[in-house]
């Protein structure tokens, strides 16, 4: 990938509750999905089995469809 790495200083809360400090943001990855590149800021987190997950504000940016029933997010 190319990309900007970016250091700072910060914490969040995953969804089990634990506080991890974060400490880089990796700017102007790119994801690819199906073969259609989507630009996208990583921040490297240790989380067992996921590759990545994807926040919400890029899911909105992109305006993705949550189909909760049928398990799978579109993506326009």
């Amino acid at each position: 990938y190319s990309a900007a790495t970016r250091i700072f200083r910060g914490v969040t809360e995953l969804a089990d509750g634990r506080i991890i400090g974060l400490n880089t943001i990796l700017r102007g990855c790119t994801l690819n999905l199906l073969n259609h590149p989507f630009n996208i800021n990583l921040m490297p987190v240790e989380l067992g089995s996921f590759d990545a997950i994807i926040g919400i504000d890029w899911l909105e940016k992109y305006q993705a469809v949550n189909a909760c029933a049928e398990k799978i997010v579109r993506i326009p």
